[in-house]
């Protein structure tokens, strides 16, 4: 008995500390918070990084390693926006002078605020209120370079997660997750409050809106000793509650708290499921319900692992691996208890020539029964019998048409390939839009497989080769399933060059022999699947992914290489070096035998200052043109044209000498142009002769960014330029797998062992080796 009393003492006294320091944090950010409130005034820290983000295009271009606020105030300062000697310092009138100043804003911006003119603060040393000061930056939305981008919004904050080290500042919100550096936002936790964002950033809150908040379409988790356990957006919560009626484990629900504490809960157990068809913003198309709407707060819980959320955009189209949770008519979350098990992929089967993706008509026929599935109703098709369906078709009016034979194959006469009318494997399926008729094909993985490996790669190159190519048409398909690229028509990739080619070339021996001998064998990156790009040939180098404008760190299994047996001792981001290197041929790099390894060609000036302008909209529609500002800066520009072109630089090169980077300097305005495949469309004409070392090509793009560009002057160099020669190396972006290079190395090299050269620090592994 006296035990038991000093247990419930020793208790007592546990919780009475818990409780005092609880009270005690709460108190201290309190007062952090209100004291804010009662001096009212802004710091430097935070309006520069109001200020950065909305100058400068690229929102992750202030992330730091070090103190959060060094990298907002340094441009700042670096750009005369204000006085900011301190981050902890006061914003004063004379800042918010300057900075309207610096935008050329009107005088009069501020005068529905009491301030007739910024001229007459811009020496005002008197502190802002933080109040004024946010008034003041909402009048400059419009004079800021990105002003347009930055939105006022209500939103409920649900918390910030528990692992702050790989998600440090990052909270979540009835509106998605947010970046919040410098923002105090624990003390909003449970309310709903107004703010200033863009993208996925926090730039400073506004107000407390209410201590109300609705959270919908939670994940219900446990219900035990009068406790409710919630996920709410990523955040578990738990609440005190009386009573909770039809409480069902892993279900949805709408929660209402006031002041933290939860008043209100509305469960949702109408569930739905089936194969997904189609996913967009608006719908979710499901076999045997047709297109269900999406609601606006649409969630999807993953509970086969640790309850990860995401959006639709989540959603895997041709498989069945969500419940989906419905109310008042609409899918308003799902809770996915299925893992991906990848078995068939959905080919989306451009026209002839791959030139559009929607047809007109299409046409059928097998050697085999035809069976045609539509809106609950089978009919066949006999052997030998011409099936027409076009967009006029009334069948297509009541969803989507499925063929399918019993093993046989399906040729589609309204298509021609480099094999004549392909045949498919598989089921074919038809749907209606409004561009058209949209034809995909439904197929095993390995199947598909072996009408992609030999249209991507000549079976003459042998087995070990094809291996190579069978595993990275394997590795970059599982990828693809999970992109979504076309997952509002029900497809994952389409038939093209723009994904892998498929069913260009008819099936071959060797090429089946290569995906059945490697089948299941993908690329693995830290038990990741390696989306495996490749291309043509290479210069002699390969490049990695700063060519597209993307963080190399973030994708180390893309790193440049010398794609050969010598030495690579040069740095090839060096303009001299990688001249050097690209003006001769080298016999040990394993391209140096095929054509494009080396070409040239020569361009008149005026041809070239033609065909520039003519595509420099094309850049601009890819944002990847940018111009120069009074300051100095590079920001995205909309030009379409430079005049007379004087010059063409390269202004950066990456790993393997890829031109990044290019400066054109016209008659009447310059522009740099960003990315491989950019300057590679917009510097390239297939009016213009390419010498190969096999002869003349011509080419709608340029071949590769290898390159170097050098003017062509009348009288030697004393005259004007007549012409621009450009000397380049490789066929492709330079990412990855080089394909002619692997038929030399496949001579004495293993599958394996090739594919682990061109992608650093991977394993083959077998795909599903846990199911």
């Amino acid at each position: 008995m006296v035990r038991t009393v000093v247990v419930k003492k020793r208790s007592i006294i546990i919780y009475g500390i818990i409780i005092i320091v609880l009270a005690f944090i709460t108190v201290i950010l309190t007062t952090y918070l209100q004291g804010n409130k009662d001096n009212g005034y802004i710091t430097y820290a935070r309006a520069a990084k109001m200020v950065a983000y909305a100058q400068v295009d690229d929102c992750d271009a202030f992330i730091s390693d070090g103190d959060w606020y060094k990298p907002y105030i340094d441009y700042v300062n670096v750009n005369g926006y204000m006085y900011a000697a301190s981050p902890n310092g006061y914003v004063k009138y004379k800042d918010i002078g300057l900075l309207a100043q610096s935008l050329k804003a009107a005088g009069n911006c501020f005068e529905d605020i009491g301030i007739t003119s910024y001229e007459d603060i811009i020496n005002d040393n008197r502190l802002i209120k933080e109040e004024t000061f946010i008034k003041c930056f909402e009048r400059l939305l419009k004079y800021f370079k990105y002003g347009s981008e930055i939105e006022l919004k209500q939103l409920g904050v649900s918390g910030m997660p528990r692992d702050t080290i790989s998600e440090e500042w990052k909270v979540y919100t009835t509106q998605g997750s947010y970046i919040y550096d410098g923002i105090i936002i624990q003390p909003y936790i449970d309310t709903t409050i107004e703010v200033f964002s863009r993208k996925d950033r926090l730039l400073c809150v506004v107000r407390k809106v209410s201590d109300d908040v609705e959270y919908k379409n939670v994940l219900l988790k446990s219900y035990e000793n009068g406790c409710v356990t919630v996920n709410v957006y990523g955040i578990i919560k738990q609440y005190k509650v009386r009573k909770v009626d039809g409480f069902v484990e892993n279900s949805l629900a709408n929660i209402n708290v006031s002041a933290g504490k939860l008043k209100g809960i509305d469960i949702k157990n109408d569930v739905i499921s089936g194969k997904v068809l189609s996913v967009s913003d608006s719908f979710v198309e499901i076999e045997g319900y047709g297109k269900v709407p999406v609601d606006d707060n649409f969630m999807i819980y993953d509970i086969t692992a640790e309850d990860k959320v995401s959006g639709y955009d989540s959603i895997i189209v041709g498989y069945s691996l969500e419940d989906f949770v419905v109310a008042q008519g609409k899918i308003c979350g799902a809770v996915k208890g299925r893992k991906l098990v990848q078995t068939n992929i959905r080919v989306m089967l451009k026209t002839t020539g791959y030139k559009q993706l929607f047809h007109e008509a299409a046409e059928f026929e097998s050697d085999t029964v035809i069976h045609m599935a539509y809106n609950d109703t089978v009919t066949d098709i006999m052997p030998g019998e011409h099936l027409v369906i076009d967009r006029n078709d009334e069948r297509l009016k009541t969803g989507r048409i499925r063929l399918y034979t019993d093993g046989g194959r399906i040729r589609i006469d309204s298509i021609k390939r480099g094999q004549g009318n392909p045949e498919y494997s598989g089921d074919i399926e038809l749907a209606l839009y409004d561009e058209g008729i949209v034809v995909i094909n439904e197929v095993d993985i390995e199947e598909y497989l072996k009408s992609v490996v030999p249209s991507e790669m000549p079976v003459s190159f042998g087995v070990n080769a094809l291996k190579c190519q069978a595993v990275c048409a394997r590795s970059y398909a599982y990828t693809q399933l999970v992109n979504n690229y076309y997952s509002q028509y029900g497809a994952h990739v389409d038939d093209s060059v723009t994904f892998q080619v498929y069913n260009n070339t008819e099936r071959n021996e060797a090429a089946d022999t290569a995906v059945e001998e490697t089948r299941g064998k993908a690329v693995y990156y830290n038990d990741e699947i390696v989306k495996t790009y490749y291309y043509s040939t290479s210069c002699g180098y390969s490049t990695d992914v700063c060519a597209w404008g993307s963080d190399d760190n973030s994708y180390p299994m893309y790193g440049s290489v010398h794609v050969g047996s010598g030495s690579s001792a040069s740095d090839m981001t060096d303009n001299a070096a990688f001249e050097k290197y690209i003006s001769e041929s080298y016999s040990d790099d394993y391209d140096s035998e095929y054509a494009l390894y080396r070409w040239n060609m020569t361009v008149s000036a005026k041809a070239m200052s033609d065909n520039i302008n003519s595509k420099l909209s094309y850049a601009s529609g890819r944002s990847n043109l940018y111009v120069y500002d009074n300051n100095g800066e590079l920001i995205k520009g909309n030009i379409s044209n430079v005049g007379n072109v004087q010059s063409i630089e390269v202004l950066e090169r990456g790993c393997g000498g890829v031109a990044k980077r290019i400066k054109i300097k016209g008659s009447t305005a310059e522009c740099v142009i960003l990315g491989e495949n950019t300057i590679r469309t917009v510097l390239g004409s297939s009016k213009e002769t390419v010498n190969t070392q096999s002869g003349e090509a011509h080419y709608d793009i340029l071949p590769s960014a290898f390159i170097v560009i050098k003017p062509v002057y009348a009288d030697g160099n004393a005259g004007g330029i007549t012409a621009y020669n450009i000397l380049g190396g490789g066929y492709g972006h330079g990412i990855g797998m080089s394909q002619n290079a692997v038929r030399k190395m496949a001579e004495t090299m293993d599958y394996a062992d090739i594919l682990k050269f061109f992608y650093k620090g991977v394993q083959i592994k077998n795909v599903n080796m846990d199911e």
